[in-house]
This record gives C-alpha cells, sequence and structure tokens, in this order.
C-alpha cells in the first residue's frame, strides 16, 4: 500500500506519518480546507486498487463575548459577541438565574439579555464549536443593578430656633439631601447630607422647606421623595 494527496492546501507526502501505513498519522501542513487522500494496492502484474479518502480540516474557532456592561434590573443589554469559523450559543454560567430563556435568541452573537433573577452579577459565556476543533469560549460579566427605591418621612413643623430630626430610608443606592426650596437652598442646613437621619436646622427663617430625598444607582433612574418641613 501506498498513500498519495491527490488534492488539498498541501500536497507534501511529508504530513503523513508513514505513507506506507494503513493506520498512519495524517497531520495537514496547509491549513484548513479538503484534502483528498488516495490509498493505492499494488501488486504486479495485477492492476493497481486505488480508494480515495477526503478528510475536511476546518478552520479554529474563535471567540468573544464582547464588553462587561452595568444595567439595571428593569432593563435588558444588548451583547456584543464576535466569532470566526464556527457556530456560537450563550450559556449563563453563573448569577441569580441561570435559565437560558434570559437570552432573545442564544445563537445570536448580538442578542438582547434580559435578567429574570434580579440584581446581581451575571457571567455570560459565548462557545463556538467548529466540528474536529476543541471549542473556542469567552466569558463577559453583565451587573444588574437593583432599582432606588426611598422614603423622605414625614412632614413636620418645628420652632424658628429649632431644628428638625430627620428620618428617611433608602435601598439599593446612594442618598442624597437637597434643599428645592424655602427661604433658603443652602445644603449645609443639614447636618449631613447623606444620612437619612440628618439633622436640618433652617438657616432662612420662618417659612416652609421643601427637601428632597434622591436615592441614585445608575443607571436605574433616580428615585425622589419630597419631605416637608415648616
Amino acid at each position: 500500500g501506498q498513500w498519495t494527496i491527490v488534492s488539498g492546501p498541501s500536497l507534501s507526502l511529508a504530513q503523513f506519518s508513514s505513507t506506507t501505513s494503513g493506520s498512519a498519522v495524517f497531520t495537514p501542513s496547509g491549513g484548513a480546507g479538503m484534502y483528498t487522500l488516495r490509498w493505492t494496492v499494488s501488486n504486479s502484474p495485477c492492476t493497481d486498487a486505488t480508494d480515495d479518502v477526503i478528510i475536511t480540516v476546518n478552520p479554529v474557532p474563535t471567540a468573544d463575548a464582547g464588553t462587561p456592561q452595568t444595567i439595571c434590573e428593569n432593563g435588558s443589554a444588548i451583547l456584543s459577541a464576535t466569532f470566526t469559523n464556527g457556530v456560537g450559543i450563550w450559556s449563563v454560567i453563573s448569577g441569580p438565574s441561570l435559565s437560558g430563556t434570559q437570552f432573545a435568541d442564544n445563537s445570536d452573537a448580538a442578542t438582547t439579555f434580559t435578567p429574570s433573577g434580579g440584581m446581581g452579577m451575571y457571567t455570560l459565556r459565548w462557545v463556538v464549536t467548529s466540528s474536529g476543533c476543541p471549542d473556542a469560549t469567552d466569558d463577559v460579566v453583565i451587573t444588574v443593578n437593583g432599582l432606588p427605591s426611598g422614603d423622605a418621612g414625614i412632614n413636620q413643623a418645628i420652632c424658628g430656633n429649632a431644628s428638625a430630626s430627620l428620618s428617611a430610608s433608602f435601598v439599593n443606592g446612594t442618598p442624597q439631601w437637597s434643599v428645592v426650596s424655602g427661604p433658603s437652598l443652602l445644603s449645609s442646613q443639614f447636618s449631613n447630607t447623606s444620612s437619612p437621619t440628618a439633622t436640618f436646622t433652617p438657616a432662612g427663617g420662618a417659612g416652609t422647606y421643601i427637601l428632597r430625598w434622591t436615592v441614585t444607582n445608575a443607571p436605574c433612574a433616580a428615585f425622589t421623595d419630597d419631605v416637608e418641613i415648616i
């Protein structure tokens, strides 16, 4: 028996570990493509017997899952994966929910991911497969921030020479007091503008002060609630 190459990216016989072994190892040196190998058996004066086999060499796949994103828990992420030489598929490998239904189309590199498990960190995996080759994989992290909310507390009436002890609350974000209307808009009227239990000491004298409690947690919309201090 004798191996030869009748067509393909490379015709070098050095690609065979042995050209006379029926169970030789063929290692392509010409890259991806279709190689037609011929096995010829000679026994003179008989006519040679030949048979061909095709070895299809697929290119090595590549995968890039895109850049990390931060979204709000009531939003979605538009993914931006790329790949070559294969077929890609998305999965969730860690996070508050591992459901594949969170992808609009788990075979679309630019699919929409809508988290169903609430806030947290979701690690998404983009796997590209090409028959005969090891899979190419890449991960991307989608951070889901919770919707901010809170309560500015109850309206109060105080004397002009006194202070008001505020009683706000909040979840999922960073809070901040401000004065939106009143005899004075100075932020220095608060003992601490980020404390839910700050003390408010009016600097503008008697009147009605509208204090705003704002909770932010980007990219979610800010939450606001007002309280009236007379």
